[in-house]
Formats: structure tokens, C-alpha cells, sequence
């Protein structure tokens, strides 16, 4: 698992963090998680899951409920580990 800071989110994927923001509102974006008690990050391969829905003609529809089963999941796999 590779985790991103909003800085390397906007140089791969040329997100600014402004339009980050605005996406994760709208639910078409993974929301960060957090990597310590003031800094957060994104799991790379979830962002790579998004950005392949829409490069294969995902509407923000399919994308958003893309996003929550990626939250779901990420749920699931916290109540496994403990």
C-alpha cells in the first residue's frame, strides 16, 4: 500500500489541493486518511481505482458509488485487523 500526501495527489494525478477538496465534498473522490495527529494521506491504489472508472466513461454516478464501497471497504478491512 502506497500512501500520498495532497502534495504528491497533485503532482501524479494533477489534482490541486482546492480541486481535491471539491471533489471529496461531491463524493467523487477517497477521502484522506489519517497517517498521524496533524498530517493525512491517500491510499494510491484507490485513487488509481477512480481515475480508471472515469478513464473507462464512469459518470459521477458510477464514480460516487465507487467511492463509497472504496470507504466500505476500507470499514471492512479496519473490523477484520482488530
Amino acid at each position: 500500500m502506497t500512501i500520498l500526501r495532497y502534495s504528491d495527489v497533485a503532482k501524479e494525478y494533477k489534482v490541486p489541493r482546492g480541486s481535491n477538496y471539491e471533489l471529496q465534498y461531491k463524493g467523487l473522490f477517497p477521502l484522506p486518511i489519517r497517517i498521524g495527529q496533524r498530517s493525512a494521506g491517500f491510499i494510491k491504489e484507490e485513487i488509481d481505482q477512480v481515475f480508471k472508472a472515469r478513464i473507462a466513461g464512469a459518470d459521477d454516478d458510477a464514480v460516487r458509488a465507487l467511492v463509497r464501497k472504496i470507504h466500505a471497504d476500507r470499514k471492512n478491512a479496519a473490523g477484520q485487523a482488530v
